[in-house]
């Protein structure tokens, strides 16, 4: 079953990183580490990622967008992924594609601006 963005977006809202818990209806539910590592096999290294941030650097987001277009459009990421070298740009852009499609799905056509400063740099990924 895919992973839906909503329910994506509620968890992580409603996480408290200092007690390492969520608070679902009232209740607290504490997570470990090794709670991830056995349920998604992901450990728990690298630098804590705020999905938060509103800045949106332009010319970031004119490499990805296609020409006429005011949004980065999945199928214009799937069609440059398919045609490309396998360098930063195409790691950034790979990742654009698998955190919309894969990892936080949804029905909408283009990329969450909320992932752009995640992606942008590429030694970070």
């Amino acid at each position: 079953m895919p992973i839906q963005r909503i329910i994506v977006e509620d968890l992580a809202e409603n996480y408290n990183d200092g007690e390492r818990s969520f608070i679902i209806h009232g209740h607290v539910i504490p997570i470990s580490t090794w709670d991830v590592y056995c349920i998604l096999g992901l450990v728990d290294e690298g630098e804590k990622v705020d999905i938060s941030s509103k800045k949106v650097d332009p010319n970031f987001f004119n490499l990805y967008k296609g020409r006429g277009e005011v949004a980065i459009i999945l199928k214009h990421l799937e069609d440059r992924i398919g045609s490309g070298v396998a360098d930063d740009l195409f790691c950034s852009m790979f990742m654009l594609y698998v955190l919309e499609t894969v990892l936080a799905p949804c029905c909408k056509e283009y990329v969450s601006s909320r992932y752009y400063e995640i992606v942008s740099n590429v030694e970070k990924l």
